[in-house]
Parts: C-alpha cells; structure tokens; sequence
C-alpha cells in the first residue's frame, strides 16, 4: 500500500498509542540488504556453475540464519560435506565482506532520529537474524546500543520472541508494533498478534501483507 499524507498521520498515531516498538534491523534501520546479498556471492565464489541456484535460495530467504543458508547450500545443492573447517571459513569471509560495511552503512532516512525520540517514550527492542555477538558489535560502533532496552540476534525466532514480550509485559495488540522490510516481518508480526508497519518502497511491496507500508522515518520528524 502506498503512503501518503492520510496513512503517514495513522501511522504516528499508531506509534503514539504504543508502548513497545520492535525493529528488524537491515533494510528497516539500516540500508544494509544489498551488502548482505553480495556477500554470499563471496562465499560461494568457488561454485560458479551453481551460482544461480544459490544465490536464488539465499536472497529469496531473508530472515533464515546464514549459518542455516550455508547448510543448506551444501546439503541440498552442492551436496557436499559441510564440515567444521568450511562452515567456519564461509563465516569468517561473510563477517569480513559486511560488518565494517554495515557498521559505515547509511541508515534509512530519519530511523536515528526516530529512534532517538521515541527510546525516551517507548519500550523499544532489536529483533535480528543477525548473528548476536555480530549485531551487538554493529550497534555499538555505530553508537546506537543505548536506544534499545533489547537486543536479540539471531539464533531466534521472530514470532515466538515477540509473542513472548506480548506476554511478559501483557501488552495489547495495539501496544506492540513490529517494524520491518520483508513479508517474513510481516508474517511474525502477524503470528505474534501484534500490529506492523513496513519500511521501504511501497510500489515494489505491494504484495506484503502490511495495512501501512512507508518509505522511510519522516512521518515522525516532518508531521
């Protein structure tokens, strides 16, 4: 769904109505997505007579762990042996390919200085398939831990995660928003019983299952 002036003032008063705001990180806090998709042409490199087929299962599952991606990868289309040694190199060149570019990476308009005002109003958390230690790495040199009171990387489940800060903090469906830039975002959010809003391109997301799809921050800053 397209954005505009109607759906932007819903969209902060869905936000004012809340009290924990969730996000997924790439693609919704930071314009990392493409980083993270030539990265695992660097890992498979050596398998050109492949490469489609790979590149094809790791793109089109965006929220699967890449520890996941790379045992799939060998199981199923290389049909190969993953062993310790390999699955280690193939992190060691996915960390190298991205955490410094992520970490330097722009962030989508506006998501620093959202953040920076609603972590004074809201409860707000991190919800990645990054990998914990990487992600926390990530926040912290690019100075935005603090904004959040949690921070979950990967190995995790979205939907269970979410369902499980629903029922700690017995919070509403309306007192939990879900922030992300894939169909599986929407999906968890959906699962969890919480309400989401999709960051991103809405004319090339028209298929996601978000009632509000924005470009970007702006809502909050410009109203």
């Amino acid at each position: 769904m397209k954005s505009g002036p109607a759906e932007q003032t819903t969209v902060r008063e869905l936000v004012q109505a809340a009290r924990a705001l969730i996000f997924d990180f790439d693609g919704t806090l930071v314009d990392s997505n493409s980083i993270k998709r030539a990265a695992f042409e660097v890992c498979f490199a050596n398998f050109p007579e492949r490469k489609q087929e790979i590149l094809a299962y790791c793109w089109a599952n965006h929220h699967t762990p890449r520890r996941e991606k790379f045992r799939y990868v060998y199981d199923r289309i290389l049909e190969r042996p993953l062993t310790p040694q390999v699955e280690q190199e193939l992190h060691n060149r996915f960390e190298a390919a991205t955490t410094q570019k992520i970490v330097a990476a722009s962030g989508i308009p506006y998501a620093e200085e959202f953040l920076r005002s609603v972590s004074r109003t809201h409860c707000i958390g991190l919800l990645s398939s990054t990998p914990q230690e990487v992600l926390t790495q990530i926040l912290t040199q690019r100075g935005w831990a603090a904004y959040f009171r949690f921070i979950q990387g990967a190995p995790v489940h979205k939907a269970q995660w979410l369902q499980g800060l629903r029922s700690e903090f017995l919070l509403s469906k309306e007192e939990l928003i879900f922030f992300g830039d894939q169909e599986e975002d929407a999906q968890a959010a959906e699962q969890a019983g919480c309400q989401f809003i999709g960051i991103g391109d809405a004319a090339n997301n028209s298929g996601k299952k978000s009632l509000f799809w924005i470009p970007d921050y702006a809502f909050w800053i410009q109203p």
